[in-house]
């Protein structure tokens, strides 16, 4: 399993100053009780979702590569920032989906810091 952090990572407040740590420990697959991370799904239909990172342990995940959005200590502070990431993006001038929205900004901060 890889993980790739959005360069402007939601964190829940009482995660915040444990991101190192819990990036590591989801990184060995260590048991996150309490944490959930806010990412792309595999599913190319659907926008974001939520997956409770104790279940990165099973053997299903060993091929999937993620790409996080957010890491929350609950779902209900996930689905608050979903919400308003949701209300953020289509209040754009030209809104797209919540995906394209995400990935279009990861390549314009990647193209600048590779400058």
């Amino acid at each position: 399993m890889q993980c790739t952090y959005y360069y402007n990572l939601y964190l829940s407040e009482s995660l915040k100053a444990d991101e190192a740590k819990i990036k590591k420990r989801i990184r060995k697959r260590k048991i996150l009780k309490d944490i959930y991370l806010i990412v792309f799904p595999q599913e190319q239909r659907n926008q974001l979702e939520i997956i409770q990172a104790s279940e990165l342990k099973q053997t299903f995940y060993d091929s999937f590569s993620f790409f996080v959005i957010g890491i929350a200590d609950s779902v209900a502070d996930a689905t608050q920032f979903i919400t308003e990431l949701t209300e953020l993006v289509y209040q754009e001038e030209n809104p797209v989906g919540i995906r394209e929205y995400l990935r279009i900004r990861q390549e314009r901060y990647e193209s600048y810091i590779s400058q």
